[in-house]
């Protein structure tokens, strides 16, 4: 299945995130197993490739950024997603099966590079918006704080109103930067 989102995605400090916890609808624990080859094609292509499981459920996600926004903070990703069986994941991981199969892409040697493990907690910050996913992200010895809001182009001003009614701001603060991306620069610090 294909699909366009529009996301604003911004770091956070523990004790943003702990704050934003009350507003808590749903948690739920997820892990990203990521896939590239040692010469980081698809990092270094701005694309990502990922299985996601979740509640023993495996989804194969390739994203490649779009244009760039004009809104601060904002990831314009083309994604392309297709249920596999666990018996599908298992096989991938063993290297038995290239994930390219899956993808039909051009890069060669693709293996799983290494997971992030996320704790996602859905949260309803308005009743006339999307829910927002706040985020707490572990991988290569590395814990992150996370807020992601899928929403349509027209709400960004007033989300950015919530945010700064809860004491967020965009100001200082890192924004726009995918896991995939956070992942790659923590085993190896890429630009």
């Amino acid at each position: 299945m294909k699909n366009s989102e529009y996301e604003l995605k911004l770091m956070l400090e523990k004790d943003e995130y702990e704050h934003l916890l009350d507003y808590k609808v749903s948690e739920t624990v997820q892990t990203n197993y990521y896939f590239d080859n040692y010469v980081l094609d698809v990092y270094h292509h701005k694309l990502s490739l990922r299985i996601r499981e979740k509640n023993g459920q495996y989804e194969l996600t390739s994203k490649s950024k779009k244009n760039k926004s004009i809104h601060e903070g904002i990831i314009m990703m083309e994604e392309n997603n297709q249920s596999i069986s666990p018996e599908e994941f298992s096989s991938i991981m063993k290297n038995e099966r290239n994930i390219s199969e899956f993808l039909h892409c051009e890069f060669s040697q693709l293996k799983c590079i290494g997971s992030l493990k996320t704790l996602r907690t859905n949260l309803k910050l308005d009743e006339n918006l999307p829910q927002a996913e706040l985020d707490m992200n572990e991988y290569n010895n590395i814990k992150d704080y996370e807020l992601e809001w899928e929403i349509e182009k027209e709400m960004y001003p007033e989300v950015i109103e919530i945010l700064k009614s809860l004491g967020i701001t965009l100001e200082n603060r890192e924004v726009g930067k995918s896991k995939f991306v956070r992942f790659i620069k923590s085993l190896q610090n890429v630009d």
